[in-house]
């Protein structure tokens, strides 16, 4: 299994709500899609834990962990339907 990256990994996250898509770049360090023009430091650059994630979102821990869980089991069926399309 390969795992996507650059702009795949930027497509792929992109087919999450804005919430869910944040939560998994925040918790995985996944950093944002920048313009030429942005800078290249953002919030967003290295690995964040469930309660630093659920400050960002005004929430506890323990939600930001079930919006990352909702968001993985998400990732997973659109990889499943891709996948089930491409053979």
């Amino acid at each position: 299994m390969t795992f996507p990256k650059g702009q795949e990994l930027d497509a792929l996250l992109s087919k999450l709500t804005m919430r869910q898509e944040f939560v998994i770049r925040m918790y995985y360090g996944l950093g944002l899609p920048l313009n030429d023009n942005e800078s290249t430091h953002n919030w967003f650059d290295h690995p964040h834990t469930d309660r630093e994630v659920g400050a960002k979102f005004c929430c506890g821990g323990n939600m930001a962990n079930y919006h990352r869980r909702k968001a993985l089991k998400r990732l997973k069926n659109i990889i499943g339907d891709e996948q089930c399309l491409t053979k």
